[in-house]
């Protein structure tokens, strides 16, 4: 079984097949079809191609007549792709539709109800600017600003939790949110926009919010060493709550000091661990525990 999500840089939409076969041809398909559209206009839709083209970038098996016309059905098999589930939106159909132009060749086409969900050249291409830091057109800056920016940040911020090990849905949401603050310690939310952003049951009220949300999310944090919370005041009276507070410390790797001497007796200067931990803290804390593994 195979996904490709938004966040391998293809498509906005997720796209899931049942076959590693769809998932390389859904891939290649959308390299030929970025290659019939330059800039931010989309002027083609439909790609022509040959047959043994799309079958080899899928597939090391033998071609065969009867297996590639398998093979588009379930290419093209019609499933409906949910985009905003809480307000049971989504739509339905085929991400591609085919045409057989000859014996060697087909015709693709992306329906036009799909087109908003699908990253194009440009958007990978200005994506890859802007973390390089290269110098971005007005109207590419403009398009970053309102269409790729936050996206983004929130993919890599994705990445990175599952990286970190978290796993449940509510920590990977709140560990997103608090990494944007860790200069400060302190985050602060509007609580219907909380609420928005995790995905968070409107049935849900403040105190399930708090327990089952807010607390477990903490509790995985603190766990996976993390993030450190202070112990929260009882709150008293019936005052309505209208904003999430969480104040919040990068959590200290135990023993730190007595790996740092071990270090220093090898011959490894403050300078350089301070350096290290500053610019890729996870390196040091693997530096750290490298030290101790033998004492």
């Amino acid at each position: 079984m195979g996904k490709i999500g938004f966040n391998k840089k293809l498509n906005r939409l997720p796209i899931c097949f049942e076959k590693e076969i769809f998932v390389n041809a859904f891939g290649w398909i959308l390299k030929e079809f970025n290659k019939w559209n330059q800039g931010f206009e989309i002027k083609e839709r439909v790609i022509t191609v040959k047959k043994i083209e799309i079958w080899k970038a899928s597939t090391n098996r033998p071609y065969t007549k009867e297996e590639f016309n398998e093979f588009i059905k379930g290419l093209t098999a019609s499933k409906r792709y949910e985009i905003d589930k809480e307000k049971g939106y989504g739509i339905s159909g085929s991400i591609f539709i085919t045409q057989e132009v000859d014996e060697n060749t087909i015709k693709i086409e992306i329906p036009s109800l799909f087109v908003p969900y699908l990253f194009y050249k440009h958007d990978i291409s200005i994506i890859d600017k802007a973390k390089k830091k290269e110098p971005l057109t007005v109207k590419e800056l403009d398009y970053w600003d309102s269409e790729l920016k936050h996206k983004k940040q929130e993919i890599l911020l994705l990445e990175d939790a599952e990286l970190k090990g978290i796993s449940g849905k509510y920590a990977k949401r709140l560990y997103m949110l608090l990494k944007q603050f860790e200069t400060t310690g302190y985050f602060v939310m509007e609580i219907e926009k909380f609420r928005e952003v995790l995905e968070v049951p409107k049935a849900y009220t403040i105190g399930v919010l708090n327990r089952e949300i807010i607390k477990k999310s903490k509790n995985e944090l603190e766990k996976k060493m993390i993030y450190e919370f202070p112990l929260e005041e009882v709150g008293k009276g019936r005052r309505k709550i209208e904003k999430i507070e969480i104040y919040f410390s990068i959590a200290k790797f135990k023993n730190e000091e007595k790996a740092r001497n071990i270090l220093r007796g090898e011959g490894i200067t403050d300078e350089f661990l301070d350096k290290q931990k500053k610019k890729s803290p996870k390196l040091y804390e693997e530096t750290l525990k490298s030290a101790l593994k033998n004492f």
